[in-house]
């Protein structure tokens, strides 16, 4: 497997990590001995610089189909991870904001909200991206392209079902989505949702924060707190970490956070914190535990959680 990610370390430097993991490693290539570094570069997450960058490694994959160790021949099955955006960028597909925006299928925005439809990952009939279809979407004349194909796939050779999102990225961003409602629902308790700027902030004045600021503490999670930009007087607390939200997931009693909050409506915002802290479980599960009756529980509550 094939994997990439940009990141920031320091003010002004970003860079972008090429991985490849061995999956017949089983455990190992989900620990760090099992992810072995191809590439390190300082350059914008961008697919010019990305496909420049990686040149001699996209060529080598094109062409490099098995290889012989000890007289054993191996078949090499290739696959591309990372998170959503190096993933669209990789595959050709625009931003995570465009109409199209799904690496897999064609679904477009304005029929995301129905589950009821279906879109396969592999039945073009029912809407499937194709990588054969994306490369020649990609060589129309930009006036004419479809479905936000941008670009020609990096790796033209790696069919999109082997194509995988990480799941720790998919769990960050929508449990991004629960707590930014939460902390909107808390400042809406204190009557603070309004306020755009603050001359100065009192934590002791605000109940509702103030608990919910000193739940994360008692977790043992360090330098958690709600205060104000000095320049910006904007409102802010750092990000989570993963290991973090999943403390946060595991013990959060939304009743005593919102105690005004009607029973029903408490215990209804506790069962989508539950349930996808359940959904990710699921995901997260060995390999030899997704049997076809796992997948299809998955799928069906991940429905219902929708």
């Amino acid at each position: 497997k094939l994997s990439g990610d940009g990141t920031r370390i320091g003010k002004r430097l970003h860079v972008v990590m090429f991985t490849f993991t061995l999956l017949n490693e089983g455990r190992k290539a989900c620990s760090s001995e099992g992810n072995h570094i191809l590439a390190v570069f300082k350059e914008p997450e961008k697919y010019e610089s990305v496909m420049n960058a990686l040149s001699d490694i996209t060529a080598e994959v094109e062409k490099l189909n098995s290889i012989d160790v000890n007289g054993v021949n191996f078949r090499i099955e290739y696959y591309l991870g990372g998170d959503w955006k190096f993933l669209a960028m990789a595959t050709g597909i625009d931003a995570a904001s465009s109409t199209y925006a799904c690496i897999w299928c064609k679904c477009p925005t304005n029929l995301r909200f129905d589950p009821d439809k279906v879109w396969s990952v592999t039945n073009t009939s029912e809407g499937a991206r194709t990588i054969e279809d994306t490369i020649k979407l990609s060589q129309l004349p930009r006036s004419k392209k479809q479905f936000n194909v941008s670009n020609t796939p990096l790796f033209p050779t790696i069919p999109l079902t082997n194509v995988v999102i990480d799941n720790l990225h998919l769990f960050l961003r929508v449990s991004d989505v629960l707590l930014d409602l939460l902390i909107t629902e808390l400042k809406r308790q204190d009557s603070i949702d309004k306020v755009k700027r603050f001359s100065s902030f009192d934590i002791t004045k605000y109940k509702h924060m103030q608990d919910f600021e000193q739940f994360i503490k008692g977790l043992g999670i360090p330098g958690f707190e709600f205060n104000v930009g000095r320049a910006s007087k904007m409102f802010k607390s750092r990000s989570l970490t993963g290991p973090e939200k999943l403390k946060v997931f595991h013990n959060i009693k939304v009743r005593l956070l919102l105690p005004n909050f009607p029973c029903n409506e408490a215990s209804k915002i506790q069962h989508l914190w539950d349930e996808l802290l359940q959904l990710n479980m699921l995901f997260s599960s060995a390999a030899d535990d997704l049997s076809p009756a796992v997948i299809d529980t998955f799928e069906c509550r991940a429905r219902e959680w929708g």
